[in-house]
């Protein structure tokens, strides 16, 4: 007995095309051919305009090249340029969050603190379910909005906590505890901003970043002899460390 087909022969065909095409589109922004990429992701943008994860690779597509400029900018000594390249691209993308994700530790760099917090809360109004999103907004806003970046850590923390089972690993795990000290240390909450910087040490004991954070929660706290032992063990992996020696030398001052 012959079956009949499941689906329309021309729909199938269109169906096959499509696929394809995404996989294409997929494969070429991987490739950081962005031009192409581009293109096919407009093609696929006019067929399917409700779909998410087209909508994104195309606004990647158009966004990675000049994000690529930007860095390399950077590196060469020349933020203003870069950082005169993504406000740019923060009007001709003004519905991509990595822009204002990028400028905000970029006006941080800079102790442009009004600018870094405003950039923050751009990018989490632009992406409300992203965890990742939430935690990056938290670390520039805390210079200046300290409220701000508490409720971005407490939002991020809420969507972790409700994430499905399958969903992608949180990449900033490890981060956490630090970001929590810091913004508990800011709230003027010390003790628990020390308790959280010793058990991100302990998660990252390599990080000579979270070792002088914590040593200097210690002295702050007067815990002398504490903060010595963090940073004999910081320098012997980071010897040259110039924030690990200035807090050395505190310790001995203050002895």
């Amino acid at each position: 007995m012959k079956l009949r087909a499941l689906t329309h022969p021309r729909a199938t065909w269109h169906e096959v095309s499509f696929n394809s095409r995404r996989r294409r589109a997929d494969r070429l922004l991987r490739a950081g051919r962005y031009r192409q990429a581009e293109k096919t992701f407009a093609l696929l943008h006019a067929q399917r305009p409700s779909d998410t994860w087209i909508a994104s690779g195309l606004s990647q597509a158009r966004f990675q090249p000049i994000l690529d400029e930007a860095e390399a900018h950077w590196a060469e000594g020349r933020p203003e340029v870069s950082i005169a390249l993504m406000e740019r691209a923060a009007m001709t993308l003004p519905h991509e969050p990595e822009i204002p994700l990028w400028l905000a530790p970029a006006a941080v760099e800079h102790r442009r603190f009004d600018d870094a917090a405003m950039h923050a809360a751009t990018a989490v109004s632009l992406c409300q379910d992203d965890p990742h999103v939430y935690f990056r907004a938290a670390h520039s806003a805390r210079w200046s909005d300290i409220e701000a970046a508490r409720d971005y850590i407490e939002a991020a923390k809420d969507l972790l906590a409700h994430a499905a089972p399958d969903a992608e690993p949180f990449a900033l795990l490890d981060d956490m505890p630090r970001l929590e000290a810091l913004i508990l240390w800011t709230e003027g909450r010390q003790l628990e901003a020390t308790f959280y910087m010793e058990h991100a040490h302990a998660r990252q004991p390599e990080d000579e970043c979270t070792a002088g954070d914590l040593a200097q929660m210690l002295l702050e706290i007067g815990e002398h002899d504490a903060a010595r032992g963090v940073l004999k063990n910081a320098l012997v992996a980071c010897p040259g460390d110039r924030r690990l020696l200035e807090l050395e030398q505190r310790t001995r001052e203050e002895a």
